[in-house]
């Protein structure tokens, strides 16, 4: 995820593991999953979107837009982008694939002023508050 100083802008990439998007679309129903398929890659980009909550400050939840999905290697990336002008984002929470695997445990990064900041998620977390600590002045 990535936060864009003066832009009030946020991008997300979902990566997910090849065989678990083709578990994930097994569960769902789909006899043969294929991950070059249209279909099956718009179905896992509504899945992670849904499964990923970026909470503003005030409690509203952000509306984000899903820009597409592709298949790289052992991994589906899915890209998303907040739509409005967003207030300050307070709180983030992903459950992505928890409901396939109970054990599953997800991290987030968030990348800001050329900092990243990491949380990770397990299926019995709530949404966990961002905050950023900035580099005192003069600090690289």
């Amino acid at each position: 995820m990535v936060l864009e100083e003066g832009k009030n802008s946020v991008q997300i990439t979902h990566r997910l593991h090849q065989h678990d998007s083709l578990a994930l679309l097994t569960s769902m129903g789909f006899s043969n999953p294929n991950l070059e398929s249209i279909e099956h890659l718009a179905v896992l980009a509504v899945y992670a979107s849904r499964n990923t909550q970026l909470i503003q400050q005030g409690g509203t939840l952000a509306n984000t837009e899903i820009i597409g999905a592709e298949l790289e290697g052992d991994f589906v990336f899915v890209y998303q982008e907040v739509i409005d002008e967003p207030t300050r984002l307070w709180k983030l929470r992903t459950s992505i694939f928890m409901d396939i695997n109970p054990d599953q445990i997800n991290r987030v990064n968030l990348l800001y002023k050329d900092r990243i900041v990491s949380w990770e998620f397990r299926a019995e977390d709530s949404a966990k508050v961002v905050t950023i600590r900035e580099a005192p002045t003069g600090t690289p």
